[in-house]
Formats: structure tokens, sequence, C-alpha cells
């Protein structure tokens, strides 16, 4: 009986682990849902200051701003967004794999690009990796305050103005749906003006201030909303990544409690097929 009482052990603890990821899916799931709300918003101003943007760059045509200029020394950046916590899966392993493919790509050795993380884990696997950085912030979180994004944004436009990066591309996990969300990359600075599109039909465009100011103007807007729009969908990737996992573990644990609950019924079938033997046994020998 001692294997039963086991087995009873291990079935209660694998309940109690169910609750917990189920309560952890349920969380996630809420979190979810708002992050996908406000995301959905902030990409459909982008999309049209995007837009915006092209139809007047395609007026103005090129701008001269310090952003869009490459500086003459520097290394390429790579600046890696991640989670502050695990219980999310492969999530956080994805986009480092990202940042180690890119380097592959590049062909480049230690110390010839600079590598700095957003986010506790993405800052310890990148160590564990063996990569060297020279920054590294904790997470923001899911209000993505002002402060922060500013101060982070701040911080990449110090330095490529300084020539210090010579380019800055961020490795963050792009948004899709709840089941798809891909590691994914882009080349913040130098700024690059977006492909002009055909004619709207206009005739004349009136511009106040002059068309250069405004250009120059929308530049750091653009770089900005690109910060910003790379942080929110790497949130929101993180929350239905781990939405996917708790949800994972959770059915996981129902069936191991379901193979532990056969092996139980199982035993204890065997122990009182066991106990009716010895007892007709006994039985038959009196007789």
């Amino acid at each position: 009986m001692a294997g039963l009482r086991e087995i009873q052990g291990a079935i209660r603890s694998i309940q109690n682990t169910a609750k917990v990821t189920s309560a952890m899916k349920m969380v996630s799931s809420v979190r979810l849902g708002k992050m996908e709300d406000r995301t959905r918003s902030s990409s459909s101003y982008h999309d049209a200051f995007e837009t915006l943007f092209k139809r007047v760059m395609a007026k103005v045509g090129k701008v001269e701003h310090p952003l869009a200029q490459q500086p003459t020394g520097g290394k390429h950046l790579f600046l890696l967004l991640s989670a502050d916590r695990g219980l999310c899966g492969a999530y956080n392993a994805h986009i480092l794999k990202r940042l180690v493919s890119r380097v592959d790509e590049e062909g480049w050795e230690e110390g010839e690009y600079l590598v700095a993380t957003v986010g506790n884990k993405g800052e310890k696997l990148a160590t564990f990796k063996g990569f060297s950085l020279i920054d590294s912030r904790g997470g923001f979180s899911t209000d993505l305050p002002d402060e922060d994004v500013k101060s982070l944004l701040s911080w990449l436009t110090d330095g490529f103005l300084r020539g210090e990066f010579s380019t800055v591309e961020i490795l963050y996990t792009k948004y899709y749906s709840k089941a798809k969300y891909v590691p994914s990359s882009l080349i913040l600075l130098p700024f690059s003006t977006p492909e002009e599109q055909e004619e709207d039909g206009c005739a004349e465009w009136l511009f106040e201030p002059d068309a250069q100011v405004l250009a120059k103007t929308l530049v750091p807007m653009a770089v900005r909303g690109m910060v910003f729009r790379s942080l929110q969908e790497a949130m929101t990737s993180e929350q239905a990544s781990r939405m996917m996992a708790m949800t994972q573990a959770t059915d996981n644990a129902k069936d191991e409690i379901k193979k532990k609950k056969k092996l139980f019924n199982k035993l204890r079938q065997e122990a009182i097929t066991s106990e009716l033997m010895d007892i007709i046994g006994g039985a038959a020998a009196i007789e």
C-alpha cells in the first residue's frame, strides 16, 4: 500500500501545480486582452502616421537630419527586447537565437559589435551565452511609462549622434496574433526615409512651416514611434507566449493526473485481488 500512498501524494502535488498554472493562464489571458487592444490602437495610429510621412516625403524629397546621416565611426548596436520574468515558453530563448543568427549572418567576431538589453531575462541569457553588454535595463511595465521610453530613446539617439553607434538595430518579437509572434529586427538608426508613394492626386501641397522644417520635425517623431511600437509588440508577444505556455502546462498536468489515476486504480485492483486470493486460499486450506 506504500506505493498507492506515494501515487496519491503525486496526484495531489500535480493537482496543486495545475491550479497554479491555470491561474497564471487566466492572468496572462486578461493582460493579453488589454495589451492587444492597446497594440491595435497604437498600430492604427502608427500606420496612419507612416502613410502621412510617406506622402510628405514624396513631396519634400531627401531630408537632411542628423538621425538620418551615417556616422563616420562607431559600432553596430543590437538592442535586445526580452522579458523580465520566465514561464513564457521559449520567448526569451528565441529572441536570443535571433541575436546569434544576426551576428553569424554578418560574420562578426566579439568586439566588432555592441549588445544592450531591455529585460532581466535577456541580460542573463546574453551573459550566459558570452555576450558582453554595454547597457542593460529592467523591463518596462505594461503601461510603457513615457519617462522610461524617453530615457531609452535618449540613450540610443545620443550614442548615435556622438558616433558611438554606427547603426542601431532592435531585435524584438513582432506580434501577429495569439498563436503567431515572430522574432524580428528593424534598423532604427540611421533613420531611413520611406520610399516614395505614387502621386496622391493633389495638385499642390501647402506646407506651414517650410517643408524641410516640417520633415525634420517628423523624423524624431518617427524614430520614437518605431521604438514605442517595437516595445509594445514585444510585451504583447510575451503575454501571448506566457498564456500559451501556461495552457500547455495545465494540459500536461491534467494528462499526467489521468495517467497517475489509471496507475493508482490498477495497483489498487491488483492489491484487492491479491487479498481476495489470500482469503480464498486460507478458507480452502481450513476446509
